[in-house]
């Protein structure tokens, strides 16, 4: 979970301390970025089609 906090704050997308909690911060962030990236797949899981759009956006 830090990779992928890390990777939401490189993309702009605030997750609060970065850490192994996956909370409403962290929930937030990702329903932020799918809303802007994935606009048919908002649901603040960060599943497969998430995790390979930040990876996109980030490198």
């Amino acid at each position: 979970m830090r990779q992928n906090k890390t990777a939401l704050g490189a993309a702009n997308f605030k997750v609060g301390k970065v850490d192994g909690d996956f909370g409403k911060l962290t929930e937030d962030a990702v329903r932020r970025f799918q809303k802007v990236y994935l606009p048919r797949e908002v649901d603040g899981v960060a599943g497969l089609n998430t995790y390979r759009e930040l990876d996109k956006v980030v490198n």
